[in-house]
């Protein structure tokens, strides 16, 4: 599988998670909250030179949320696509 289907398939798995939520509900939001962030990650990457900590500092202040929130949302986005045999 090359890169552009495996970022595919995991925006497609992330959207899928959000689309199974109860709407409106808090876990949808944080579902939501975390598809955003791979999506703000994918063009950060793709249009600066930043390393993994400033990306953080700026989805947090994007999102304003706190960067350990967007930490814990990565890990929880790593979490879930490891239970999905995507890694």
């Amino acid at each position: 599988i090359d890169e552009k289907d495996l970022i595919a398939k995991i925006l497609k798995l992330l959207k899928e998670r959000i689309e199974n939520s109860e709407p409106g509900s808090k876990k949808s939001s944080v579902y939501e909250r975390q598809y955003e962030t791979i999506v703000n990650f994918l063009h950060l990457f793709s249009e600066e030179d930043l390393s993994e900590k400033d990306a953080i500092k700026l989805r947090a202040k994007e999102c304003k949320k706190d960067v350990k929130t967007v930490q814990r949302d990565l890990t929880a986005i790593r979490e879930f696509l490891e239970k999905m045999s995507i890694e």
